[in-house]
């Protein structure tokens, strides 16, 4: 069976666009990429969106086609993984950056009307759906150092990528802690889950640092003293933290960012000192989760684990129910829709269970205009012509005055 042949179908139509909200500035438009697919993909009209990706080049979020054609691919908004057989772009750049993200999707340059058209008609709708501008944050406010920053970036990645999502049958998990070198003997934390095709990740951690931010947990409410840590999407940052992000290059995770926010619902900057212990939490959970760990946190059992200043601390993790932090915080706690997970590697060339919409060979609508494009072929290397090799009775072209045979005649030829 062949793979490439089976997970390839359909044509595609690639365009980015600029989108502002009335009043707002052009240097602070959203740039979108939308994915749309034609011919017989689909015959419903509101499935022809396949993907769209926002980027705020304000806030530092450069535009990415890799990206997008990558969540179009494989966590596509309607229908299945696949790769298409062909993609259509009205530009030149567009193709070219296509290219050096997929090389291996055959791309034309030709019109878009169908992205064009699904843009214009979706676009009052999509200005609503702009994330609103929030009130100006920053990372360094209230003494925080951009070390500080960078450590909370640091052990935010670890635990993004431990294995704490994997093993965590339940999302009411709530964790506690012991943590004596900050002077905590218990507080609890609670990791919020996120979940898409391929599988789910952390989005955020709750710590109640006290027993009344636990017991308020209880009651579907919140102290003043618990703290959150969120892991914000990139165009939500304010500009004056995309601007500290550039300046101090701070990594990304996962094309978020995180936050630390103290106060509970009364939303306020955090202290140095509230940094340092969310620092210090998500390390030990991080810690207790490391895929090179052989033993890992389990319920009711404590697990022992050393920070990188070298302290000692515990986690145990304790099943209870815990309102979400979306909830808390008054996001939007969107349903999960259940898509069926179909991994390209990991499918056996022998199996016959594929779906039949993968292996149909789709009937393609050519339109005036396109034409193939490949990319354009590097520029020749520039010609170095040698210097040609003196005689054997000529100067020797060192310098010296000696004749070529008695000064580097046999050094050269070695």
């Amino acid at each position: 069976m062949n793979r490439q042949r089976d997970f390839t179908h359909g044509r595609w139509q690639v365009a980015r666009f600029t989108l502002t909200r009335p009043g707002q500035a052009p240097d602070d438009a959203w740039i979108v990429d939308l994915v749309v697919v034609e011919g017989d993909e689909t015959d419903d009209e509101a499935d022809l969106v396949r993907h769209l990706e926002r980027y705020r080049p304000s806030r530092g979020v450069v535009p990415d086609l890799g990206h997008t054609l990558d969540r179009a691919i494989r966590d596509p908004l309607n229908g299945r993984p696949h790769l298409p057989a062909l993609v259509r772009v009205a530009n030149e750049e567009l193709a070219a950056e296509i290219q050096r993200a997929r090389p291996e999707v055959r791309v034309v340059i030709g019109p878009t009307p169908l992205a064009d058209d699904t843009f214009e008609d979706e676009r009052g709708a999509l200005v609503a759906e702009l994330p609103a501008d929030d009130e100006p944050w920053s990372w360094l406010a209230e003494g925080v150092t951009p070390g500080q920053v960078r450590r909370l970036f640091e052990v935010s990645e670890r635990l993004y990528e431990s294995d704490l999502s994997f093993n965590l049958e339940e999302d009411d998990q709530i964790f506690e802690l012991s943590l004596p070198s900050l002077g905590r003997d218990r507080l609890w934390a609670h990791v919020i889950l996120d979940e898409n095709l391929e599988g789910r990740f952390v989005t955020g951690v709750a710590i109640a640092p006290d027993r009344a931010a636990r017991d308020a947990w209880d009651s579907d409410a919140s102290a003043e003293s618990e703290l959150d840590m969120y892991l914000l999407a990139w165009d939500t940052l304010s500009r004056e933290a995309a601007h500290e992000r550039q300046v101090h290059g701070w990594s990304p995770i996962a094309r978020t960012f995180p936050r630390v926010v103290a106060g509970g619902d009364r939303e306020r900057a955090p202290t140095p000192q509230e940094v340092d212990l969310v620092i210090a939490v998500i390390e030990a959970l991080a810690n207790a989760y490391d895929p090179e760990r052989a033993e890992v946190a389990e319920e009711d059992t404590w697990v022992d684990v050393i920070l990188a200043s070298g302290e000692a601390a515990r986690v145990i993790a304790r099943r209870g129910e815990c309102l979400p932090l979306s909830a808390r915080s008054g996001q939007d706690d969107d349903d999960i829709d259940d898509i069926d997970d179909l991994d390209f590697d990991a499918l056996d060339d022998d199996d016959e269970d594929l779906p039949d919409e993968l292996a149909d060979d789709l009937e393609f609508l050519e339109l005036d205009g396109e034409r193939a494009w490949t990319p354009a072929p590097p520029p020749a290397p520039a010609t170095v012509r040698a210097a040609p090799k003196p005689g054997r009775n000529d100067p020797c072209w060192c310098g010296s005055g000696k004749k070529y045979k008695k000064c580097h005649l046999d050094q050269d030829g070695t």
